[in-house]
């Protein structure tokens, strides 16, 4: 006999004043595998994923101007019956695009963004529990630009490009940043492995941004 059950929780759509407009929706995900007499094999499991997302949006009545601010976290874990509970997803990330145009006869916008991404806890190797492959704010990564963006409706379709975008990349971890991870510079080392210069903690970078249009 194989089994298996979810449940999703759903809470949707919380309304303020115009021009401002408020939405957060909560997604809970618990799924349970159970094998009993299957002779193909397998392995009991339970998982659990639960994400969160909140919108805010600012909209001028005239159109020409669209503030939207997003807020999103992820965490999901998985225990199997054969090893001791795992992560399987886990973000935190924030959104923010202000995008003005001259007129009501054009979809052109000209977009400042700001993007910024992390993790809640800390990440591993498995099955090595001992030693942290990643933290939060090792990565945490930050983008921000301004440029040119086209769409009737940049909050689910657009194509946008940014000429002078910067990036910004940080590793707020000692070991993780004398080892160089995630692209920071590593630290200076003598021959008998000691520290003469620590390494980077946050390395900065300027660029050109493309992203192209998102499905509506």
């Amino acid at each position: 006999m194989a089994q298996s059950d979810s449940l999703v929780v759903k809470a949707d759509t919380l309304k303020v004043s115009l021009p401002w407009e408020q939405k957060n929706k909560i997604n809970l995900d618990l799924n349970e595998v159970a094998f009993v007499n299957w002779n193909s094999g397998g392995v009991n499991s339970v998982s659990a994923l639960l994400g969160v997302l909140s919108t805010l949006k600012y909209e001028h009545e005239n159109l020409d101007l669209i503030w939207l601010n997003k807020v999103s976290g992820r965490y999901g874990i998985n225990k199997q019956q054969v090893q001791n509970v795992r992560k399987t997803d886990d973000l935190i990330e924030i959104n923010s695009s202000l995008g003005y145009k001259m007129d009501s006869l054009t979809n052109w916008y000209y977009t400042a963004k700001f993007n910024f991404k992390s993790q809640f806890t800390n990440g591993y190797a498995y099955p090595n529990t001992t030693k942290p492959i990643s933290k939060f704010m090792a990565p945490g990564y930050l983008f921000f630009g301004a440029g040119m963006e086209y769409g009737r409706d940049i909050e689910t379709f657009s194509l946008y490009f940014s000429p002078l975008t910067l990036k910004g990349t940080f590793v707020l971890d000692d070991d993780l940043a004398n080892a160089g991870a995630f692209g920071v510079e590593p630290a200076i080392v003598d021959d008998e492995g000691n520290v003469m210069v620590e390494g980077e903690e946050v390395r900065a970078e300027v660029g050109v941004l493309i992203t192209r249009p998102t499905k509506p």
